[in-house]
């Protein structure tokens, strides 16, 4: 086993070699790109949900605009069905989730 030198020798002069050092370095190496990638797809992704939760927002705003012009042309909310999303949440609501 290794010209008769210890485990301990063997292992330390793995440690100590330069195909232990590249071994490493290649591993921080992937290491470093992986967190790079990654932080970007966040970023990436982040900034999709923000574009299109101000697009859900843009159509809630304008559904709920569209319904109240509606109601103000048919004098009255009762004239028209029951829309629960356009409506403000009471102490009551909130409790219960």
């Amino acid at each position: 086993m290794g010209g008769g030198k210890s485990l301990k020798d063997l292992v330390y002069d793995y440690f100590t070699s330069p195909e232990f050092a590249n071994r490493i370095k290649s591993i921080a190496g992937a290491y470093q790109q992986m967190m790079y990638d990654l932080d970007r797809e966040k970023s990436a992704m982040e900034r999709l949900w923000g574009k299109r939760e101000r697009q859900i927002k843009t159509v809630v705003k304008q559904l709920a605009g569209m319904q109240g012009e509606i109601e103000g042309m048919a004098g009255s909310e009762k004239a028209l069905q029951h829309i629960e999303v356009f409506e403000l949440e009471t102490a009551e609501d909130l409790k219960e989730e």
